[in-house]
């Protein structure tokens, strides 16, 4: 989606109707206009006693004007609103859809409060643009521009004064609207950091009272704001200076019009239907001409946030490369693969094949390579060289939701959703019906604590699982994964801030959910992997050493030393 003019388009049947409608809508009310000039035009003629018939006639067709004035402009409204929420939900929904398939590094150098008010704040001023701004703007354009050719046709003299202050005018309404462009980014850019920071401050809250750092202690937030109010106040008073100016200069219409047309009715050039025609319609003429100075500076900071959420379009997804095979087996094989983020490498030749069946565990110190490898597995982002396969079949050939039904995922940080117990296990499968969930969370050992509950399954788990605690939010994502049924299981850090009680229980759950499945683990605490059938020491992006726990620590090398200081370290007490 390269820009904006070419979503506009994409729906272009959508944006008509409300188009004409206002179009209409702003017609009728000009002939209204014209209707009550040529009344008072023959009431003159007429020495003041009209016809009661002529009357009647007029006030008729003026109420029919009026009603059908109503009428488009009530049908405008609705539509334009409809067609509004229709473009920008549908923009919204292929921008979520977008998101899942960009790799991670888009959401390491985008923070997720950054994406949030794209979503949000920027998608609400987006909406603006297909249920507001299109429309008005272009019966801003096409009204004057119809009436400017009805005055050319009747008088071309004072209709040439009405253009002298037209022109006299637009440097002034292009300057405000080079300013709202050139401010444009800088305000949104402003905003979306205060956005940034509210989303800190209330993340943080808990140690914010802590260190009673809150209110305008949280430096952050007070210097955002200030910001914030310097950008929004020196905008203001740039682009009030020029609105104002070209407003003023608008309102200079009727005064030549008035002058103008009177100067030519004394000389016997100008008939006098003809002027008040002029006179009524000024209105009609200066009224769209000041709203769309309004409407276009409005409309240039609109086009910066709608920039915004384009600009998530043009992130290329990780591509899907050609020649896929249906793999062969469950097992995954890390072929010579080289990564590298930024430059910096990460992974150095890393070679490893775990077989179908097998649970392979990956330990080492913070910054060795461990999350990497597991984000590589998963596809979250592609190897510089190298590739790694499952089944044999390189995972770059399948498309992304195969690829994702092939893993079950159990991190060390749950992610539960503002929904019930029962809507969260069923993450894992759609479709899974009361019974299964209710299986899957048995052999996740919560279905206990889950009953205790109030409302058992159908109790509300708060914002991020607020109202569980950590080692219950665990077994919640070890259900979800049981449910979901898939080959190959990947458990980063699934019990490593977890106490002893809650982690009997994870690790009963764990043994139900890694029957028949390949595994691999990312682990702290040695004591958990023991029994893998493979340990793979990690350091600095390669592989130091591996084998079985029996095997390494007769080497007694760096999982020999590892297995050791966390002995010391179950011994350390406060003295």
């Amino acid at each position: 989606m390269p820009n904006l003019l070419m979503f506009i388009y994409q729906y272009r049947g959508k944006f008509r109707r409300p188009l004409v409608q206002n179009t209409l809508a702003a017609l009728l009310i000009a002939f209204s206009c014209t209707i009550v000039a040529q009344f008072i035009h023959r009431l003159l003629l007429s020495d003041g006693h009209p016809s009661m018939g002529a009357l009647w006639a007029r006030a008729g067709l003026g109420l029919l004007f009026f009603l059908a004035y109503f009428l488009c402009i009530r049908a405008y409204t609705k539509n334009a609103m409809r067609t509004g929420h229709r473009v920008t939900t549908d923009l919204r929904l292929r921008l979520c859809d977008h998101l899942r398939y960009l790799p991670l590094s888009f959401f390491r150098k985008n923070t997720s409060s950054k994406i949030t008010s794209t979503l949000v704040t920027d998608m609400f001023y987006t909406e603006t643009v297909f249920s507001v701004y299109l429309y008005e703007i272009a019966a801003c354009l096409l009204i004057p521009g119809m009436l400017l050719t009805v005055f050319l046709i009747l008088d071309f003299r004072v209709a040439s004064g009405v253009l002298f202050v037209l022109v006299f005018s637009l440097p002034f309404l292009l300057r405000a609207y080079i300013s709202a462009s050139g401010s444009g980014l800088t305000f949104i850019e402003a905003r979306a950091n205060v956005d940034h920071t509210v989303q800190q401050y209330i993340e943080g809250i808990r140690e914010l009272k802590g260190a009673d750092r809150t209110g305008d202690a949280f430096r952050p937030f007070v210097t955002c704001h200030d910001r914030f109010q310097r950008i929004s106040l020196k905008i203001e008073a740039r682009l009030g200076l020029y609105c104002q100016t070209y407003i003023g200069i608008l309102e200079l219409i009727f005064v030549v019009i008035f002058v103008l047309g009177s100067v030519y009715f004394i000389q016997g050039t100008l008939p006098m239907g003809i002027l008040l025609f002029l006179l009524c319609m000024s209105s009609r003429l200066i009224e769209p001409l000041q709203l769309l100075g309004a409407y276009l500076t409005e409309f240039r900071f609109a086009l910066g946030s709608a920039r915004r959420v384009l600009d998530i379009f043009d992130q290329e997804p990780l591509p899907v490369h050609p020649g896929f095979t249906m793999p062969a087996d469950n097992g995954f094989t890390f072929d010579s693969v080289y990564f590298s983020y930024d430059g910096t490498p990460v992974i150095s030749n890393f070679c490893l094949h775990a077989p179908e069946g097998s649970v392979t565990a990956l330990v080492g110190a913070s910054g060795s390579g461990k999350t990497t490898v597991a984000n590589l597995l998963l596809r979250f982002w592609d190897v510089g060289r190298g590739r790694i396969c499952i089944g044999g079949t390189d995972i770059r050939t399948m498309e992304q939701a195969q690829l994702s039904s092939l893993f079950s995922v159990v991190f060390q940080d749950v992610y539960l959703f503002n929904d019930t117990i029962m809507n969260n296990i069923r993450m894992g499968r759609a479709d899974a019906p009361d019974d299964a969930v209710i299986k899957a969370a048995r052999l996740a050992c919560c279905h206990d604590f889950i009953m205790a509950l109030d409302r058992g399954y159908h109790t509300p788990v708060g914002q991020n699982g607020a109202m569980l605690s950590g080692g219950e939010r665990q077994r919640i994502a070890i259900a979800r994964a049981i449910l979901a049924k898939a080959p190959i299981l990947v458990l980063d850090e699934a019990t490593a801030s977890i106490d002893p009680e809650n982690e009997l229980q994870i690790q009963r759950g764990l043994n139900n959910l890694i029957q028949g499945r390949t595994l691999l683990v990312i682990a702290h605490r040695l004591s958990t992997i023991r029994h893998a059938d493979r340990i793979v020491v990690l350091k600095k992006g390669g592989i130091e050493e591996q084998g079985t726990h029996e095997q390494l620590m007769d080497r007694q090398g760096a999982y020999y030393q590892l297995w050791n200081a966390q002995k010391k370290i179950k011994s350390w007490s406060v003295r």
